[in-house]
């Protein structure tokens, strides 16, 4: 009797034994559990961490081009306005006065047209080049051609065209393209009639120049020309008018 309880003590403490150490396992496993959830918990906290600083970095840097890219538009606008203002400009003149897009009134004195107090003048900041100058007549080919013939300046420089202008058949045209600097003038030449010269109907040739308007057109490169229309006139009550 006394020997089976001493058996079964020993069992009872084997299976206690047992329990107690699987216990222990299960602790273990589970500590280790643990430790690996928060490593890994860690390790994607950092992870995320840096994911983190890296948006906003990438971010910052960004913001960094997008202002660089803006700032270097701007400077490239600056730059384009600057130039765009530093263009060549072609004004008319006359006796210093702008007549661009207007019709004038030229006196006729002693028989002499004053077109030399008429001028081109470069009032931009930049050189003008392939300058084009064409002045349209309404009159008769024959009282222009005698007019180029009798100006020497008229006949070595300039030419005689027909044009496709119905109320402008005729055109008188620079030979050369002008160039002006900034700031430089270009006189029109002086035109000296010879009066005894008759044409159709027996009209004189001052007396022609009275019914003719002229227009005067000056190309430089853009895309419309300076306009200017001249009309003749005598001076009134006999004072001369220049």
């Amino acid at each position: 009797m006394e020997k089976r309880d001493n058996n079964s003590s020993s069992d009872l403490e084997h299976k206690l034994e047992i329990v107690e150490n699987k216990l222990v396992f299960i602790k273990e496993q589970y500590e280790s559990a643990i430790r690996f959830f928060k490593i890994t918990l860690t390790s994607i906290s950092g992870f995320f961490g840096v994911i983190s600083i890296l948006v906003v970095v990438l971010s910052l840097f960004s913001k960094s081009e997008v202002t660089n890219a803006i700032r270097d538009m701007e400077r490239k606008f600056d730059v384009l306005s600057q130039q765009a203002l530093k263009l060549p400009k072609l004004d008319i003149f006359y006796k210093d006065e702008v007549v661009s897009g207007k019709t004038i009134s030229i006196t006729i004195v002693d028989n002499i047209v004053l077109l030399n107090k008429l001028f081109i003048k470069n009032i931009g900041e930049r050189i003008a080049n392939n300058i084009t100058i064409k002045i349209y007549c309404n009159s008769t080919s024959n009282m222009f051609s005698s007019l180029v013939r009798e100006n020497i300046e008229f006949y070595y420089n300039w030419k005689i065209n027909d044009s496709s202008d119905e109320n402008f058949p005729l055109v008188i045209e620079l030979k050369e393209k002008l160039v002006l600097s900034p700031q430089e003038v270009w006189p029109f030449p002086m035109l000296r009639l010879e009066p005894a010269v008759t044409f159709e109907n027996n009209r004189h040739m001052d007396e022609i120049l009275l019914d003719t308007l002229m227009k005067v057109e000056v190309y430089y490169g853009l895309e419309k020309p300076v306009v200017l229309e001249i009309k003749f006139e005598k001076p009134a009550d006999n004072k001369i008018k220049n």
